[in-house]
């Protein structure tokens, strides 16, 4: 399997395989040496079931140099640059939101929408579910200390410790505390209007959860009812259910979507 690499207004672009482009958006704070390959490394084998892995590093993560703190409303001007004349889309996390709004600025290049256990707490402002994982998440990032903040938020957010390759030096914590404290809230951000783009372009939806926090298996719900879309429950136990004991499961289920929504099989 070999890679290329490219650069995109200084972000470092990988790609892997051949065949319909994938653009996968990794989550994260910025300030570790995580890759948006290291990312996905478990989604790789894709590339030989017929797809191009298309796979950024957002500003402020591995290779990629920072550009201040990180908006998802910033991000997903180039991430909807990077779709081309169209392409699959998958985000993880603060990535979903980011290739949420993404596909909600150029809903015609969006062959299909894959979000896995998005912040989006607005499509679900009614579910006190979601609502209690915002204020968590929120309140455990209320801290000036760095490290104290990812401790606290790995917790609330399921993060199990280890399952991110490399892994972080105490230099990347730090930063990655500090990334996490200035990055723009989701819960600012209403996507209730991209979310109507989607919808009415008729875009395909994949919503995603790792079955462990009521608060995300609320908004996978409403977001894939608001969208028509179709959604998924992996018996992860955590935030990452693309990752480790679930991966094949997850890739099996992304496969068969990305398949349908290419060939309409």
């Amino acid at each position: 399997m070999t890679a290329s690499v490219s650069l995109l207004d200084g972000i470092e672009i990988t790609r892997v395989g051949t065949g319909p482009p994938v653009v996968m958006v990794h989550g994260s704070a910025q300030g570790g040496r995580v890759s948006g390959q290291d990312y996905w490394r478990y989604q790789l084998p894709l590339a030989d079931r017929g797809w191009e892995l298309v796979l950024p590093s957002r500003p402020g993560h591995g290779p990629s140099p920072t550009r201040g703190p990180e908006d998802l409303e910033v991000d997903a001007v180039w991430v909807a640059e990077l779709l081309g004349d169209g392409a699959h889309l998958v985000g993880h996390s603060y990535g979903a939101a980011i290739a949420m709004c993404a596909a909600g600025l150029r809903p015609e290049a969006v062959s299909s929408l894959t979000l896995v256990e998005p912040p989006l707490y607005f499509t679900a402002a009614d579910r006190p579910e979601a609502i209690a994982l915002r204020d968590g998440i929120h309140d455990a990032l209320d801290t000036r200390f760095p490290l104290l903040a990812v401790r606290r938020f790995m917790k609330v957010a399921g993060i199990p410790r280890g399952i991110q390759k490399p892994r972080p030096r105490l230099r990347d914590v730090r930063a990655i505390g500090r990334g996490a404290r200035t990055l723009r809230d989701p819960a600012t951000w209403d996507e209730r209007p991209a979310v109507g783009r989607v919808r009415d372009a008729g875009i395909p939806v994949l919503s995603v959860d790792g079955g462990w926090s009521p608060g995300f298996d609320a908004i996978t719900d409403e977001l894939a009812s608001a969208m028509g879309g179709r959604q998924v429950s992996l018996p992860a136990g955590h935030h990452f259910p693309h990752m480790a004991a679930t991966a094949d499961q997850f890739n099996n289920n992304l496969h068969e979507f990305l398949t349908e929504t290419t060939h309409g099989a």
